[in-house]
């Protein structure tokens, strides 16, 4: 059941990122790819992974799904590959993280896009805790959707999608 769970959340950061699809990427031409950045690396995670992404291309054939996972550290050295990313300006078109601070230091610094219709239409806003909800809530706007079904552990982000699906 907790895979079902993590599987539903993460669909939906995927349909999410899939809304950003009118963004020009940085070198003004579309791809037809979808890289998500995570730490989910163990069995159970990857399984749950893998039914996300099987879903998502089901209903979006013609578009490929990069699973750009980082294993180790519990999630640090993904963390670090993505701020390398950022940096270098090769970000990811969504990717694992934390509610609350971490999420508010991307929204901050311009890197993820406002999901509120996403949080809004799917009913989620309506359907996880308060406390979720504020983690990823910034000035009012969503910047994430959950990914897991711990209280207040792992969202995922939707960057600014410096790439448009085509």
């Amino acid at each position: 059941m907790r895979i079902r769970r993590l599987a539903v959340a993460l669909a939906l950061a995927l349909v999410a990122s899939a809304a950003c699809t009118t963004v020009e990427s940085p070198s003004n031409q579309p791809t037809n790819n979808l890289e998500v950045i995570s730490w989910w690396t163990s069995g159970s995670e990857q399984q749950a992974l893998n039914v996300l992404f099987d879903a998502y291309r089901k209903a979006h054939p013609g578009v490929t799904i990069v699973n750009a996972t980082v294993a180790g550290g519990g999630g640090i050295n993904a963390v670090v590959v993505l701020a390398q990313r950022l940096l270098s300006g090769d970000p990811p078109d969504s990717w694992q993280t934390f509610p609350g601070g971490a999420l508010r230091q991307y929204v901050a610094q311009g890197q993820l896009s406002d999901v509120s219709n996403v949080v809004r239409d799917s009913g989620l806003g309506a359907n996880v805790s308060k406390v979720v909800l504020d983690g990823l809530t910034v000035n009012g706007k969503q910047y994430g959707v959950p990914a897991s079904s711990h209280r207040a552990t792992c969202c995922s982000s939707i960057r600014s999608c410096s790439r448009r699906l085509a």
